[in-house]
């Protein structure tokens, strides 16, 4: 992952020291009774706050993760029948280490001790590397997809460029989409990744990967200074947010739901309870509350859009003054962004974010939109005014009208 939380302790107080004389020796004794009883009822607090912890939904924070702030959990805390506090403090462990582990596993540009995850693949081509389970699984994933999407490295490392741009001017410079120098780069490096003779990721088995990159490609990519040659992209969090969804299901934690910034959701429990949430869509500059949609049991979603919502999303787009938005669905063959519509909702009881996700690139990366690609799932879209759905995980109600601008439900 690119981002990093930042760091939310207040600055800290000078600290004043207040002296006492010598000879005082009563003085001396009573303050630190003082203290002595005055920490014991700050330990007796915090016990009562932590034993007496409420039952319920609760967010459930991950203790010192520099990936907090991209992921959250909530859960049903107490539903299980187990003691509150001891629950919570199961699932916060359990949690903690899952996020910490698998946004480290993903990661394509920064590298942790002791963790074989994309970047250690990138930066060692042509030796073969044994990898955790989650990472060879995912990268085969999209191999079988026969899309080879994390080819698309190199040309997400030039948008990332384009992302950080703080203006429009800074921006088309370095955006293939307006500037033709950077355009030849784009399609130079996809006449690279395109060819498996130039870039090939072997599975090997046992967890086993190998991945070859020419010399040519190497120069290539060395002189624009780029070195990120596979990348999940849009994919990533699908694959986090999985990771850590059947990391909870192997310890029967089940009562809760996460969700990345980015759009992708696995709801875990499997009660027959109903769950709302709202799709929502852009039309011209505003980002409206469309419709509600409700469903009940596990469920993975995943919202697929080319512009930004959130302060969280402004590194994986560039959105400029016309309203034009620079996003990560790139269309392999010309290294350029293209999305069929702006936004895409993508529902399913029985597979994963991951595979939505990669239905919705399939999907969305085209001139016209691909429904083909969608079949078998739920899928909500927008056609004009009208909400345009299939499947029924999902059921959608309530459109939005406020007197100006009225949605339908088909």
């Amino acid at each position: 992952m690119r981002k990093y939380a930042k760091d939310k302790r207040p600055p800290l107080k000078p600290v004043v020291k207040a002296e006492l004389a010598e000879g005082n020796k009563n003085l001396r004794i009573a303050c630190v009774i003082i203290f002595i009883i005055v920490g014991v009822a700050l330990i007796s607090f915090s016990a009562v706050r932590f034993l007496g912890r409420d039952k319920g939904y609760t967010e459930i924070e991950a203790e010192g993760s520099v990936f907090s702030d991209f992921f959250v959990l909530n859960y049903d805390i107490g539903a299980s029948g187990a003691l509150a506090s001891g629950e919570y403090r199961k699932v916060r462990e359990v949690y903690t280490e899952a996020l910490d582990k698998y946004s480290k596993l993903f990661s394509s540009d920064t590298a942790y001790e002791g963790v074989k995850n994309i970047h250690y693949i990138n930066t060692h081509p042509g030796e073969e590397i044994v990898v955790d389970g989650a990472l060879y699984s995912a990268l085969l994933k999209i191999e079988e997809s026969k899309e080879g999407l994390y080819y698309l490295g190199i040309v997400l490392e030039i948008y990332d460029a384009v992302f950080s741009c703080d203006g429009d001017a800074y921006a088309s410079e370095v955006d293939p989409m307006r500037d033709a120098e950077m355009r030849g780069i784009a399609l130079g490096a996809c006449q690279f990744l395109n060819s498996r003779d130039a870039i090939k990721l072997e599975f090997l088995g046992n967890n086993t990967l190998k991945l070859s990159v020419a010399q040519e490609y190497v120069d290539f990519a060395s002189k624009y200074g780029l070195s990120r040659f596979i990348d999940l992209g849009v994919f990533t969090n699908a694959f986090v947010v999985d990771a850590i969804s059947e990391q909870l299901i192997k310890e029967n934690l089940t009562f809760g739901s996460i969700s990345s910034y980015d759009g992708y959701s696995r709801n875990l429990d499997q009660r027959n309870r109903e769950y709302l949430f709202t799709f929502m869509a852009k039309k011209g500059d505003t980002v409206y509350p469309v419709c509600e949609a409700t469903y009940s049991g596990s469920i993975a979603t995943y919202t697929a859009k080319t512009y930004p919502t959130s302060e969280l999303e402004v590194l994986d787009f560039y959105l400029y003054s016309t309203g034009e938005s620079a996003h990560k669905f790139i269309d392999k063959s010309v290294g350029e962004y293209k999305s069929a519509m702006p936004e895409l909702l993508l529902a399913s009881k029985a597979e994963d974010c991951a595979s939505l996700a990669i239905r919705a690139y399939k999907a969305l990366v085209n001139d016209t939109f691909n429904q083909d690609a969608i079949s078998g799932v739920t899928a909500v879209w927008l056609d004009g005014f009208t909400v345009c759905h299939l499947g029924d995980a999902l059921t959608l109600s309530a459109p939005y009208s406020n007197g100006e601008i009225t949605f339908n439900i088909d």
